[in-house]
């Protein structure tokens, strides 16, 4: 949209788009030379300058062959923002990328991408592996704690983190529903003795630290991890079976003797774990296919169709008030 800013504001020129780029509504009279993602247009033929090639709007595709075909084999040599043009542009008529928009960084995503760089840092040094000093839930509960410490000095970081009892409300209102237990029973178990985890609203119980961090106030939890909504530094709570998720959320616990063997199998005490979100990995047809975590052993991957962790819910960190 053109404006007259001079004089009056008033509209000179107003276009919409159809999602390939031909023209849907215009207004007004004046000419432009850079329309559709605000690319050069030739009134003549029509196509839109891209740098390495001309597109064609009302075809959906470039005139000339990607020079990168060999890298996306997946799609057509003529595509345009890999098919996808309500999420990608196109830059230069090479590949596909993510339109740009510029988000003022909070308080909470500086922790959250601390909380990343601290936990890719681990790893590159060789110090991912803590699992001879503490076990996964204690583990994602240090290393979010040392982030925000990290991020607002030492004893600085919410009075949740702080506290032992296991339900904590202070005067500025944050609650938590707390850390430190590695059985899961204080997240919705019945068999733990302090009937205090009935405070928990149902629609976290079972969720772990993701389902914590919302109690709390301080994260925003995600059910469909495998969305893409996820980002690095989020926490996630995995599950072996949905079998034993319900069993948590409702207070029944586990099922130990039919759970045995796969306990067994997999050197699990419980069915349960808890992980640092590092990020997505996408297959050859660009879908997410697995995700890369740090848990006590160190960096490890989990697949989308996953029979070890079918059950995967996750956090991103919010907006917190210092």
């Amino acid at each position: 949209m053109i404006t007259n800013t001079l004089f009056n504001c008033s509209r000179l020129s107003f276009e919409e788009y159809h999602p390939f780029g031909t023209s849907s509504y215009r207004t007004g009279s004046m000419p432009l030379r850079y329309r559709y993602c605000g690319k050069e247009r030739d009134e003549e033929s029509g196509l839109y300058y891209y740098g390495m090639r001309y597109y064609i709007s009302w075809l959906c595709r470039f005139v000339s062959v990607d020079s990168l075909k060999d890298k996306y084999p997946f799609y057509c040599s003529y595509q345009y923002a890999g098919n996808k043009p309500i999420s990608f542009i196109d830059l230069d008529g090479l590949e596909p990328a993510e339109p740009k928009e510029e988000k003022k960084e909070t308080e909470e995503s500086k922790v959250q991408k601390k909380l990343a760089e601290n936990s890719e840092k681990e790893i590159a040094d060789g110090n991912a592996d803590v699992h001879t000093e503490t076990a996964c839930y204690p583990s994602v509960w240090k290393r979010l704690l040392r982030a925000f410490e990290d991020i607002f000095g030492k004893d600085k970081a919410p009075s949740v983190f702080y506290v032992k009892d296991h339900i904590q409300t202070d005067k500025a209102g944050e609650r938590w529903y707390p850390g430190g237990n590695t059985k899961f029973k204080i997240l919705a178990s019945s068999e733990y003795e302090n009937p205090k985890w009935k405070n928990l609203p149902k629609e976290f119980r079972g969720k772990g630290l993701p389902g914590a961090l919302e109690f709390a106030g301080l994260g925003i939890l995600v059910d469909d991890i495998w969305s893409g909504e996820l980002k690095p530094g989020a926490v996630l709570q995995m599950w072996t079976s949905q079998k034993d998720f319900e069993g948590i959320r409702d207070g029944k616990g586990f099922d130990k003797e039919s759970n045995s063997f796969l306990s067994e199998l997999l050197n699990l005490e419980d069915f349960g774990h808890s992980v640092i979100f590092l990020g997505y990995e996408k297959n050859v047809f660009g879908n997410i296919s697995e995700i890369r975590y740090l848990d006590q052993y160190g960096e490890n991957t989990v697949s989308k169709n996953s029979w070890k962790y079918p059950v995967i819910f996750g956090a991103n960190l919010n907006q917190i008030e210092k």
